[in-house]
């Protein structure tokens, strides 16, 4: 009877000291690698379609105002930075408060979240530059000069959110032109192609500039 009290006693001191033994520690589980070629995550951008220019300078034409939106558009995607849709969107988005016109409104809402509307406001191809004459002998170049105004605006609330002014230059005679140092190209043969070029970095540079972070996604 004696030793059926020690036993029991024993496994009572011994029960404490057996509930407080921690487990074995797990150990945790491998991380697979990535596979090597994965795509790169894609960068935000902004949502953006430009407007046909319009013309408020007495040389500039209708054709004019076309080609700037659509050099402006190639111009825009080339960065990288934004996703350029069609013109042709602008006036419709405009007309119907930018909704569809399918029966669900919701669904027809567009993916474009900013507008880019451009006056263009001077337009001088091929004026004088320079020039001087002696003894009838005439020497000198010509000088195009291409200027807009620019108007950023939400397309979902109407409101202006930045404006620009750009501005390009160039003479017939140069070899190339430049724009904050930066080499844009060009060759003699048009010197109104070469003040586009310029005035279109500008454009450009300011949009990326203006447009707040909040646009991008």
């Amino acid at each position: 009877m004696k030793a059926l009290h020690l036993i029991f006693a024993a496994a009572l001191l011994a029960g404490p000291a057996l509930a407080q033994t921690a487990p074995p520690p797990v150990a945790p589980a491998p991380v697979a690698p990535a596979p090597l070629n994965a795509p790169p995550a894609a960068a935000a951008q902004v949502n953006i379609a430009v407007g046909v220019f319009k013309c408020n300078a007495a040389r500039c034409t209708a054709d004019l105002g076309v080609g700037l939106a659509d050099a402006l558009m190639n111009a825009l995607s080339d960065t990288g930075a934004f996703a350029v849709y069609e013109r042709e969107n602008v006036p419709q988005l405009v007309q119907n408060n930018f909704i569809g016109t399918g029966s669900d409104p919701a669904a027809g809402l567009s993916p474009v979240d900013v507008l880019v509307f451009g006056n263009i406001n001077v337009y001088e191809p091929d004026s004088a530059s320079g020039q001087g004459c002696f003894l009838g002998v005439c020497v000198g170049g010509k000088e195009s000069t291409i200027g807009a105004d620019l108007r950023v605006v939400d397309s979902k609330t109407g409101r202006v959110i930045a404006t620009s002014r750009v501005e390009g230059k160039s003479s017939s005679n140069s070899a190339g032109i430049s724009f904050n140092g930066v080499s844009l190209g060009g060759t003699k043969s048009s010197g109104v192609d070469k003040a586009v070029g310029v005035m279109l970095a500008q454009a450009v540079q300011a949009l990326r500039s203006k447009i707040p972070a909040n646009y991008y996604r």
